[in-house]
């Protein structure tokens, strides 16, 4: 994947470090604060694990339609 801002990776390590800074200014709230900062992380991959199976169906839905629609012209095509 080209684009790695939505790496599970990348997605995982920012989360853990903003929850340490969170907790190095508001220690009494370190529980809470890493309990959502897991929350958050796994909402977040989850959800861009399903935009990106549904940007790979629909590619794969466009290839097969336009394979599809060249197979079936009754005119040949003509090489570029």
């Amino acid at each position: 994947m080209s684009n790695r801002w939505t790496s599970r990776k990348f997605i995982t390590t920012l989360i853990a470090q903003l929850a340490a800074l969170a907790v190095l200014f508001w220690p009494q709230h370190e529980q809470a604060i890493l309990d959502s900062s897991q929350s958050i992380a796994a909402l977040l991959v989850i959800g861009l694990a399903a935009a990106g199976y549904t940007a790979a169906e629909a590619s794969v839905d466009r290839r097969r339609q336009t394979t599809s629609d060249e197979a079936e012209s009754p005119l040949p095509s003509t090489p570029s």
